[in-house]
């Protein structure tokens, strides 16, 4: 699949972009230097970040349950791990956002007609250490500041459509959306 990505992507030209929705490193997120299965866990996002790296499409991760340590203690810390290992490795037109473990939104304008806006919706789920509200560096931490945020971001588009990237749905059903 990633190498049919690529080839993709060098067939359109600089006329695309991609979004890596979360799950990124399955089961787990990165784990710490020198962890036994840190090895293979930087080989899979390697390999997804080297499909897309060098080509000129913009590129953008977007952190899932799994990459917050499936929701465990660690989770933050993986989650911004992931971060320092894709923007390393990735270059200028590769980013995770939101930053830092923060919730986002992230507002990425690709052209007078398109936006996108990204959401760290594990954020709002995660159950152990996470930027909040008064001690984080996020623009917003706190739910309140992050739905406020989401309404401008979505009320300033001005004609560009707008495409929400979230890793969870927005409304759902379920716990899988059904």
């Amino acid at each position: 699949v990633l190498i049919a990505l690529r080839r993709q992507l060098e067939e359109a030209g600089g006329r695309a972009s991609v979004a890596f929705l979360g799950d990124n490193v399955y089961p787990t997120g990165l784990p710490a230097p020198g962890h036994p299965h840190r090895a293979e866990m930087e080989r899979r996002i390697d390999d997804q970040v080297d499909a897309v790296r060098g080509v000129a499409a913009r590129t953008v991760f977007i952190p899932g349950n799994h990459d917050w340590e499936k929701g465990g203690e660690g989770g933050w810390e993986a989650v911004r791990r992931q971060e320092r290992r894709i923007e390393e490795r990735g270059g200028p037109s590769v980013v995770h956002l939101p930053n830092d473990g923060c919730p986002g939104p992230e507002v990425v304008d690709l052209s007078g007609s398109l936006r996108l806006v990204a959401l760290d919706t594990q954020w709002w789920l995660h159950d152990h250490a996470r930027p909040l509200h008064p001690d984080s560096a996020c623009p917003a931490d706190s739910e309140e500041e992050v739905l406020a945020a989401l309404r401008e971001a979505l009320a300033s588009a001005g004609g560009r459509s707008t495409v929400v990237l979230a890793h969870h749905p927005l409304v759902s059903g379920g716990p899988h959306g059904g």
